[in-house]
């Protein structure tokens, strides 16, 4: 069986759906790929290719979001959030703006780092009267305090994200998903890839 599964972001999720959408998915799809690894074994070598293939410019890692409750430590307001770990290079893949704060640094590779970027539809929410960098949230599960360090542009409604809690981590993370951008025509890099990863 395939050990990577390569398919174009436009999905997050097929280009021919998003072609008949009538909303923006608010994300980068012309130029970038959604790697899906089937065998953790295999994550290493998937990412050496990805990493020294000529027509790939930036590989970054995500986990599937799962939902949460939120909490500030000044308002005590509770609110629903898709929490999602992510690699410092994912907002720069998908074209999501840090609009205030800083991205990741390399250092900041896990969850347990005590931070967090924030969707700006959440950081209103929560601070409505200041922009969220370097407030204090708390999340219910796993329970944990964080300090926003940025707050991140809000992916299209058509996306599917609910305001969003980002916390790191890294392409090496088992079960991440990859996404990919790529230099040249998209189709092409793909079956290249398809080819070397199979």
């Amino acid at each position: 069986g395939a050990s990577a599964l390569l398919l174009i972001c436009a999905t997050i999720f097929l280009r021919g759906a998003l072609a008949t959408a009538t909303q923006d998915p608010g994300i980068r799809t012309s130029d970038t790929l959604r790697v899906s690894i089937e065998t953790e074994k295999q994550r290493a070598t998937i990412l050496q290719n990805l990493r020294t293939h000529p027509s790939v410019a930036i590989v970054a890692a995500t986990s599937r979001p799962t939902h949460g409750v939120v909490e500030t430590s000044l308002s005590h307001n509770r609110m629903s959030v898709d929490q999602v770990a992510v690699s410092s290079e994912y907002f720069a893949v998908l074209g999501l703006e840090v609009v205030n704060g800083r991205s990741f640094t390399p250092a900041e590779r896990t969850a347990e780092t005590g931070v967090a970027i924030v969707s700006q539809s959440l950081a209103r929410q929560l601070w409505p009267t200041s922009d969220g960098v370097g407030q204090m949230l708390h999340l219910e599960a796993p329970a944990r305090t964080l300090t926003v360090i940025a707050i991140v542009r809000d992916p299209g409604r058509a996306s599917g994200m609910s305001p969003a809690v980002y916390v790191p981590t890294r392409p090496e993370n088992p079960g991440t998903l990859l996404f990919v951008r790529v230099r040249g025509n998209l189709d092409r890099v793909r079956l290249d890839l398809q080819e070397r990863l199979t």
